[in-house]
């Protein structure tokens, strides 16, 4: 992993990428990132659940049981 602190630079990067790719948006990248193996899906569910106001009523099991 990389640690970046600037988040422009991670603003600027991702326009590049979906440029050259002819994305065009964020959840195209992902889905493409994901569907090619550049991202593991589960990484993905980890870090959204990390944050329960993601979640109507804080039941994650529901979503975490889906997968």
């Amino acid at each position: 992993q990389m640690c970046i602190r600037d988040r422009s630079t991670v603003v600027t990067h991702r326009h590049n990428i979906m440029e050259k790719l002819q994305v065009k948006s964020v959840s195209a990248l992902t889905i493409y990132a994901v569907m090619n193996g550049y991202v593991n899906i589960r990484d993905i569910w980890r870090q959204t659940t990390m944050h329960s106001s993601h979640f109507p009523n804080n039941s994650q099991e529901d979503y975490t049981q889906s997968l």
